[in-house]
This record gives structure tokens, sequence and C-alpha cells, in this order.
């Protein structure tokens, strides 16, 4: 399928591209949340912070996102550190200019490369504070950028089913054009259930204000997810995903993806997880 130039890449909005690719999930277990989790008690997926209460795990995914976006990504989480991989590429963009012409000038490609590390530790007994930085790079046809960007996070429990989560997220070191991030979130956990209720309110500059929903819900071998997100004037998402431990050792893991009144199609999440 050929991609008009200028319709494409543009994550959750139609943007000319560039770094607007980043708001594009990068494993399975963000995208089933729709980016719900700044709270979340076992995810560093939203929060660098919530590295430390995850026990040591691997993970690879293959990741098919709108129009014919696909990619892969990888994660390692042990001691509170986590490594991550992304990287996204569309093939056979129609090269055109503003003089109509039944052939394109030319066809080309466009990659989006993401790496991060972040560490997340206790600070004053009960909060959980963490740290990021990513490095993103991101390349149309003779056009190359690459930007470094930080993360800040901090949780704090109250009583053993309630957590608060502030982030700010993507501080831009050597770039202006990236919208930094701010938002805080709540997690409700009913242990009697194995049901964690996520919500989380997020602003910046350049998307306004945005709520997330998440629901994590844990039955035996399985975890169920489902997210919602509204943004004022970019989008709204409805996100699900599945987690099955296969064994003590492996999961595997499946999300799925819409963004309503579009006609992008679904994106797709495949991915397996290995304890360590």
């Amino acid at each position: 399928m050929n991609i008009l130039i200028y319709i494409i890449f543009l994550s959750f909005n139609l943007y000319p591209i560039g770094f607007d690719a980043l708001n594009i999930p990068s494993n399975s277990m963000e995208m089933s949340l729709s980016g719900s989790g700044i709270a979340a008690r076992y995810s560093g997926a939203m929060n660098p912070s919530g590295n430390i209460n995850q026990s040591s795990v691997i993970g690879f995914s293959a990741n098919k996102w709108m129009v014919e976006i696909n990619g892969n990504s990888f994660y390692y989480i042990d001691n509170g550190y986590q490594f991550t991989y992304s990287s996204f590429k569309v093939d056979d963009i129609e090269l055109r200019n503003n003089i109509p012409s039944d052939a394109p000038l030319d066809i080309i490609e466009s990659n989006l490369l993401s790496f991060g590390i972040s560490k997340s530790f206790k600070i004053f007994k009960d909060f959980d504070f963490g740290i990021g930085a990513n490095f993103h790079y991101t390349q149309l046809f003779v056009d190359k950028f690459s930007t470094l960007t930080l993360d800040i996070g901090l949780q704090k429990p109250f009583l053993n089913n309630l957590r608060i989560g502030l982030l700010i997220k993507d501080i831009g070191i050597n770039s202006s054009d990236i919208p930094t991030n701010y938002g805080t979130g709540i997690s409700y956990y009913i242990e009697n259930f194995k049901t964690e209720f996520l919500l989380d309110y997020l602003y910046s500059k350049h998307y306004n204000s945005g709520i997330n929903f998440g629901l994590i819900q844990r039955i035996k071998m399985l975890t169920f997810n489902v997210g919602y997100s509204k943004f004022s004037n970019l989008r709204t998402t409805l996100s699900s995903g599945i987690k099955i431990n296969l064994n003590k050792k492996y999961n595997f893991l499946y999300s799925v993806l819409s963004i309503e009144n579009t006609n992008l199609g679904l994106a797709h999440y495949f991915g397996i997880e290995i304890s360590l």
C-alpha cells in the first residue's frame, strides 16, 4: 500500500512526520491500557518509579501500528533498572509536490528508533522515585533528527490498596519541539478480586489536557487489561489486552487498540515475556 507523505506516521493524530511518533506505545502493556498507569502497582511502562515493584523479566514484541507502520520492541527489567528499545518503520511513502500527477516523485521510507534506561528506588522509606533517559532518532528521506529526553516519576502508597503517582515525561534536553507531558494518577487495588483501577490526568501545552482510565483484572493464569483515553484536541482511544501465564517462566501478551472516528484500522501488539 502506497501512503501519501502528508497523512502518515503520526501516532495518534495526522501531523507532519516527526517526534509526534513518540506517542506510539512501545510495548503491549502500555497499549492495552491506552497509556494509563502513572500510579500502577507493578508496571513501569508509564512511570519509571514503578520498576521497583517488578520482578526480573525480559520481553519482546512484534508491533503493528496504524496505516502499515510496523515495528518491534524489547525491554529488560531487573533490580529497579529498566532498559528499553523500540523501532517503527513505514515503507512505500509517496513523495509528491503540489502539482497533481499520476506518478509520485519518489518512493521513500521513514524510521523511528528509541533507546531508554531508567532506575527506580525508595526515598523517605515509603516513596518510590524513578528517573529515566531516552534517546530518539528519526529519519525521513535525507532528513535525520535525534534528541534526548528525560522522565521523572514518583509514587506514594496509602494504606494497602491506594497509590498516588506523579509524572513529568519527555523533558527535552536538546530540542524544544517535543512537548513535555505532566501527569498525576491514582491506583485503587481490590486484593480479594485481584482488580486494579487506574485513573490519570495528563497535560501538555501542545495536546492540552487528557484523561486516561485503565483496568487490570487477574484471574489465575490470565490477566485482562482494558484502557480508555480522551484528549481534548487530539484523540480518543479504546484498548484491551491479555497476558497468559504459560508456565512459571513464560508469558504470552496480546493487545489491540482503536482510535475513534478514524479509518486508520486497529493496532495489534504480540509479545513474549520471560521471567528471569
